[in-house]
């Protein structure tokens, strides 16, 4: 003790050993000091971090089992990093699977953070335009930096608190993925909105209306654009403008980072909520708890693949997504279609609900592959667009819809043979 009076009638030893003294006298260690890491106030031992890791059959990914353990700090918080030393025989896509089982990733924020500091220039978004430009384009640590911003916004100028939902009015783009993970950043629930048809705006108003008003969003995020759009002359013959909840701006962005970053307290705290509107102008939210069923088939034509993206089956409706089931649906995602940070894939897919909004927003930061992004929408400027990029970046894989298939595929007999040499996959929605 500190007072120099022996503690025990027994002598003891520093040996640096972690452990208590059980029934019997007897003596139980249950680690080192040395090995001994604290952090986020929780006190976790590096041997019992490197047995997890050698859990999870190491010995076809790392070499000789060698593992090292240790902590650093990382943006606003202490992080553990594990270092294995890769086999020679070992692909960096199988490396890179053996590690995401190992870490097992609960939060997409989270991840988001770990990818801005580990990999900073890795090009996550890459967005094209009618002519099959690059419109705009964003890595991990721009991401990361814009959801900061976002999340001051939200905090300072929307005065919200953890828990309020936030509905995200953005056409199909980067900006409504720097929107969605600057929510979490906040604490907030987001909700993606389609903004109204500027030429339509008495029909397609209403809808957005509906949506803000049964998600009980407490403001509402776009670009400056669709604020002149809200608050126009044809708005407020459809709508009742001034029941709108406060609208912010992110085309003007606050320069502060957040003092913190919001962290889940519980894995079954609610995401986001998932809205979509039915042919009769209904509402209807997505459970949870997500039931997979997984197919693989083949065309008739041999050298062309078309499988079956894993299906949604949603028996009863409620509208919430848990961090939890946002983890485990974009692990299911990676996992079936073996995404990794090497991978480029094409999506063309609207990004509002359902795997669209997924694909488009929440795989390329789970699992690290540069996502293509193809709004539809530039598919009725031009419609070679989807093929076109496909060829042009010569992407594997490729999302999009039935009816994107049908409109780009027309007159494609002439160029069947080709897409059979280039080894063209098709995942269709």
């Amino acid at each position: 003790m500190s007072s120099g009076a022996p503690i025990s009638e027994y002598p003891f030893v520093r040996t640096g050993l972690l452990g208590f003294v059980g029934p019997g006298g007897m003596v139980f260690v249950v680690g080192k000091m040395d090995g001994l890491m604290v952090v986020s106030g929780r006190r976790h031992n590096a041997d019992d971090i490197v047995a997890t890791a050698l859990a999870v059959e190491p010995m076809k990914f790392v070499y000789r089992g060698r593992i090292a353990v240790f902590s650093i700090n990382v943006l606003h918080d202490e992080r553990i990093v594990i270092i294995a030393e890769q086999r020679p025989d070992s692909t960096e896509e199988d490396s890179f699977q053996w590690m995401s089982r190992v870490l097992q990733f609960m939060f997409l924020a989270e991840v988001l953070q770990w990818r801005a500091q580990t990999t900073p220039d890795h090009l996550l978004f890459t967005l094209l335009n009618s002519r099959g430009t690059i419109a705009n384009s964003l890595t991990c640590l721009q991401l990361h930096k814009r959801a900061e911003k976002i999340a001051v916004m939200l905090m300072e100028r929307g005065h919200l608190q953890d828990g309020d939902h936030v509905a995200l009015v953005y056409p199909p783009g980067i900006d409504l993925i720097a929107a969605f993970y600057g929510c979490l950043y906040a604490g907030c629930v987001p909700i993606t909105v389609r903004p109204p048809h500027p030429q339509n705006i008495a029909t397609t108003l209403p809808t957005v209306k509906m949506i803000v008003e049964v998600s009980r969003s407490a403001c509402i995020m776009t670009s400056q654009l669709v604020v002149k759009l809200l608050r126009s002359r044809e708005a407020g013959a459809a709508v009742d403008v001034r029941t709108w909840p406060p609208v912010l701006d992110t085309d003007d962005l606050p320069k502060r980072r957040p003092a913190q970053i919001y962290k889940p307290s519980n894995p079954d705290t609610l995401a986001y909520l998932d809205f979509s509107v039915s042919t009769t102008g209904m509402l209807a939210g997505v459970k949870k708890n997500y039931c997979w069923e997984v197919e693989d088939s083949y065309t008739g034509a041999p050298g062309i693949y078309t499988q079956a993206l894993p299906s949604i089956s949603i028996n009863q409706f409620t509208h919430n997504m848990s961090h939890a089931a946002t983890s485990a649906l974009c692990r299911s995602i990676k996992l079936q279609c073996e995404l990794y940070p090497s991978r480029e894939v094409a999506i063309c897919l609207d990004p509002y609900c359902g795997l669209g909004f997924v694909l488009w927003c929440l795989c390329s930061v789970y699992s690290g592959h540069q996502s293509i992004l193809i709004p539809p929408s530039e598919l009725e400027i031009n419609p070679s667009l989807w093929l076109l990029a496909v060829s042009q970046y010569k992407v594997r894989d490729t999302f999009c819809s039935y009816s994107v298939m049908e409109l780009c595929t027309k007159g494609l007999g002439s160029q069947t043979e080709s897409l059979k040499v280039n080894e063209i996959y098709f995942y269709d929605c």
